[in-house]
C-alpha cells in the first residue's frame, strides 16, 4: 500500500492541494477524478516524485515508487520528432533488465509492421497515445499511474485499451488513473476518489 498523509502544494499564494490523505491499495484500480484546475496532475506528479509537497508524508510500503516497478502515462508526451516506433521499443527496452516482447508491444498498440516502421512523428493522435500506453508497459510494472489515459482514443481504440487494463487487473497490477469518463471509471475502478478544489 501506498499511503499519503496529510499532503499539501501551493504554487505562490495559490494552494492547490489541502491535506490530502489517501490510501492507494496494492492489487487494486484507483480511479482519481474531479475537473479540470482540481489539482489532479499535481497530485500525480507529487505521487510520483516529479514534484515536492509543502508539508504531508508519503509511506511507500511496498516500495512501488521506484522506476523499476512503475510505470507512468503522463498527460502530455513530446515524442522525440525523428524516430521511428521500433527504435523508441529497443529504446524503452534498454531501460529495463526484464521486459515485454516486441509480439506484446504490438498485440497492445494493434500497430502493423509497417507502422512499427513508421516514424512517431506521423502516427495519429489516437495511435501516438495507444503507444505511449504501450511504453509505460515496457518494463512490466507493479504500479501503473495513467493521467487521462485514453484522449485523442477514438471508441474502438478505447475499448482496446480498457480491455488490456482488464488484463493487468487480472494480473494483479496496482493502477492508479485520472479519468473524466464516468463509464469509465464505473466500470474499471475499485475504488474512486474525488477531488475538488484541492481536497479530497
Amino acid at each position: 500500500m501506498i499511503e499519503l498523509r496529510h499532503i499539501s502544494k501551493s504554487f505562490k499564494k495559490h494552494k492547490v492541494l489541502e491535506d490530502i490523505s489517501i490510501d492507494i491499495k496494492n492489487n487494486r484500480c484507483t480511479a482519481l477524478i474531479g475537473k479540470n484546475g482540481a489539482g489532479k496532475s499535481t497530485l500525480i506528479d507529487i505521487i510520483v516524485g516529479n514534484n515536492h509537497y509543502d508539508s504531508g508524508q508519503i509511506a511507500d510500503k511496498s516500495n512501488l515508487l521506484n522506476r523499476h516497478k512503475m510505470g507512468i502515462l503522463f498527460q502530455k508526451t513530446e515524442f522525440p520528432k525523428y524516430i521511428k516506433v521500433c527504435e523508441l521499443l529497443h529504446l524503452y527496452q534498454s531501460f529495463y533488465q526484464t521486459f515485454i516482447s516486441i509480439y506484446q508491444f504490438k498485440e497492445i498498440t494493434q500497430f502493423s509492421d509497417r507502422q512499427m516502421n513508421q516514424m512517431v512523428c506521423n502516427l495519429s493522435g489516437g495511435q501516438q497515445r495507444i503507444l505511449d500506453f504501450a511504453l509505460a508497459l515496457v518494463g512490466k510494472p507493479e504500479l501503473l499511474i495513467l493521467d487521462e489515459p485514453t484522449s485523442a482514443m477514438d471508441v474502438e481504440m478505447r475499448q482496446h485499451f480498457w480491455n488490456v487494463i482488464d488484463k493487468l487487473k487480472m494480473n494483479n497490477t496496482t493502477i492508479l488513473y485520472t479519468s473524466h469518463y464516468i463509464e469509465e471509471v464505473e466500470r474499471m475502478a475499485d475504488q474512486v476518489m474525488m477531488l475538488d478544489k484541492g481536497k479530497i
